[in-house]
């Protein structure tokens, strides 16, 4: 065994963490023979070196050699790694003691005589830091004064550590950015001895390490699943790996060769159809029918305009609908030309809004905000705002104040400008309720809104809020349909009383998101200001300037609350996600979505949700917490998360525009997989469920293709 011979610099070094000797099993060669050398790496405790794929981290050894002409060094051969964890990242690698082994050749004209052979070993020694470490070696052949130092039984012993080559049939592929090696085992194999197995392949990048792979047994085919890595399958020449079996007795390690599955090119080429598809319609947007491509920009405004005619029959929105009709009703008896114009300042006042709230979210994502449809209902200080409003507009309908003379129009006048401006800004408070909701068709046209230039996009926006207003507008042109609606009486006071109701139960929502999102003790001061609105509005006709200034003082209170919420906004949002209750489900996170895809056999289910998204909490009340719908997760074994975007949260942000979409609800279902472990796509459901939809979905027999 020879020393190493220090260079200058390393006799400086003040501690080594390697050893570094060279074994030779013989210093006797003749021409054209090839003799195995070793080099013996002794590591000190708790550090490592590297295999020649080193993982997430490090690097492989090298040896350098330098040789007379004709004479041959071959291919590094290294012994099977181990797996070396260091925090998030996992790395292939030796500790104690490792022996690597590399073959020298004579040439055929080699006549015998003493010969120095040089050799430069590079080493990259790691515990919490990482040091290179370098020998430098001489190795003198033919020589007969080191006959005595050679030492063939420790080359013996370290071929001991080398993975069996073997001519195992293998094939790997990728489905669902999931990595498969399935590997033939010879029928004499006893399957029931092996516990566990894991592989480590010889290609950089072509998993992530540090993923837990899953193992299954198939008759006599050992299959392996691993998350994939970012190397492409192009770049890779050969797919080498060392596959490891572990039994009772210990481990067994096989180097085996894996050729891409054939069905891959299949695969690929379906793949770059689909590709060239999505870019012919300029969008990648999975729709909730997944047979068809991406809209075109006019079938998406027909779709927008069509979301916003649905929203009329939101709950959110239908009693703002319901007071513009009434007003209609005594109006188009008399003037005729003021419904006209009420009509077109309800709608500009949608339209507007629309623009506005648009316009705001592309701003603030070309911004990098994380963000989607009802963003501003994440905000706390605008949930209690628009609970005041409303609540206001319930007071109005209730008979507790009158502005102006018009039945069922917040400060509207009749026969004034005052009623053409009160008409606008009812359409924006029409906006304003709208946003919690998302209607059937709605969610595609956003989600394709948000993926094409900011003119189309307002476009789109501005056609939803048409959709919106088109029923109102529709009635104040059409003196045919006027005759349908009931004649003015005594009646419509009644009925502007009922609709006090909807926008007071709107309100009681609308403190329940509050509390969702800052905590039941920020609650006070909003309720205390709803109190003091109250009384402001009772307190102003009472006395020529008293009463004002007491309503004044109140309003002011009233006020004063937003900005406590806003202070606490926060603290309640920790506060919220320290104390949030699931009553159905697992909280999602993309790990854990990433769990249940690529490390069980489960079908997911993913229910996108919030707490001020009104058509979210009656898809869950009507069509999942239900016995039946708990019945079908508990059958199949679906895995079932939820994702609460009531307060911001960038990672479902991430998730929804996956799906194109930039609100919710959002529901999707994952198939289980198909026995070659692959999945069917995602079906994205309707963003209004039946539990027959949601059973159906869960039962169908998905084929695989």
């Amino acid at each position: 065994m020879m020393a190493a011979l220090p260079s200058p610099s390393q006799a400086q070094e003040m501690e080594r963490y390697t050893t570094l000797n060279l074994i030779v099993p013989s210093y006797d060669i003749q021409a054209g023979e090839t003799i195995t050398v070793g080099l013996e790496q002794i590591i000190a405790p708790h550090w490592h070196t590297y295999w020649q794929n080193p993982g997430d981290s490090g690097a492989a050894p090298n040896m350098t050699w330098t040789l007379p002409e004709g004479w041959n060094a071959g291919e590094v051969m290294f012994p099977a790694p181990d797996k070396i964890e260091y925090g998030p990242l996992l790395n292939y690698g030796y500790s104690n003691r490792a022996v690597l082994l590399q073959d020298i050749t004579a040439p055929l004209g080699y006549d015998g005589s003493p010969v120095d052979l040089k050799v430069s070993a590079e080493v990259l020694v790691c515990k919490d830091i990482c040091i290179p470490e370098y020998d430098d070696f001489v190795i003198t052949l033919n020589d007969p004064a080191r006959a005595g130092d050679a030492n063939p039984s420790l080359i013996d012993e370290a071929r001991t550590t080398f993975p069996k080559s073997v001519n195992f049939a293998a094939t790997y592929t990728e489905k669902k950015d999931t990595f498969i090696l399935r590997t033939s085992l010879p029928e004499a194999m006893n399957m029931d001895l092996i516990n566990d197995a894991y592989f480590v392949p010889l290609p950089w990048g072509v998993v992530d390490n540090a993923a837990k792979p899953v193992i299954s047994f198939e008759g006599n085919d050992i299959v392996i699943k691993q998350a994939r890595g970012e190397q492409p399958f192009d770049d890779v020449d050969e797919m080498l790996a060392v596959l490891t079996l572990v039994t009772d007795k210990g481990k067994a390690h096989y180097e085996i060769i894996a050729d891409l599955d054939p069905d891959y090119a299949q695969m690929q080429a379906q793949a770059l159809k689909e590709k060239a598809l999505t870019q012919k319609t300029g969008t990648s947007i999975p729709l909730e029918d997944n047979d068809i491509l991406a809209p075109s920009l006019i079938l998406t405004l027909v779709l927008a305009f069509g979301g916003g005619l649905i929203l009329n029959l939101m709950p959110c929105v239908f009693p703002i609908l319901s007071m513009k009709t009434l007003s209609l009703v005594k109006m188009a008896q008399h003037h005729p030309g003021h419904a006209r114009a009420h009509g077109l300042a309800y709608t500009a006042g949608v339209i507007i809004s629309f623009l506005l709230v648009a316009g705001a979210l592309i701003v603030l994502q070309l911004g990098g905000a994380q963000i989607g449809w009802g963003f501003q209902l994440q905000n706390p200080l605008i949930v209690a705002g628009l609970a005041y409003l409303l609540f206001i507009v319930g007071l109005n309908l209730a008979g507790i104040f009158e502005v102006g003379h018009g039945l069922g129009n917040v400060g509207n006048n009749l026969s004034s400008k005052k009623g053409i401006i009160g008409a606008f800004f009812t359409g924006v408070l029409a906006t304003l309720v709208a946003t919690p909701c998302t209607a059937p068709f709605m969610a595609t046209a956003v989600g394709v809104a948000f993926t094409q230039p900011a003119a189309i996009s307002l476009l789109i926006f501005a056609v939803l809020g048409l959709g919106l207003a088109f029923p109102y507008l529709l009635l104040s042109f059409a003196p045919a349909l006027q005759s349908f609606l009931p004649r003015p009486g005594a009646w419509m006071r009644s009925f502007q009383q009922f609709l006090s109701f909807p926008m007071f139960l709107a309100v009681t929502w609308l403190l329940w998101v509050l509390i969702q999102q800052v905590g039941d003790a920020q609650l006070f001061s909003v309720l205390i200001g709803l109190v003091a609105i109250t009384f402001a509005f009772w307190a102003w006709p009472r006395g020529a300037w008293l009463g004002k200034l007491v309503a004044i003082i109140s309003f002011g209170a009233a006020l004063y609350g937003l900005p406590v919420v806003a202070k606490k906004m926060d603290e309640g949002a920790r506060y919220y996600q320290q104390t949030k209750n699931l009553t159905l489900g697992e909280e999602f996170s993309a790990s854990t979505l990433d769990y249940y895809l690529t490390k069980t056999d489960r079908p997911v289910f993913v229910e996108m949700t919030a707490a001020w998204c009104i058509t979210c909490k009656l898809n869950h009340a009507s069509s999942i917490d239900i016995d039946a719908t708990r019945d079908v997760f508990a059958d199949n074994e679906v895995a079932f998360l939820v994702g609460d975007w009531t307060n911001q949260d960038t990672g479902i942000t991430e998730y929804l525009h996956s799906f194109g979409r930039n609100g919710v609800p959002l529901y999707v279902f994952y198939p289980a997989p198909y026995e070659d472990g692959a999945r069917p796509d995602p079906v994205i459901l309707p963003q209004l469920l039946t539990p027959s939809l949601v059973e159906k979905t869960m039962t169908a027999d998905y084929i695989e293709h």
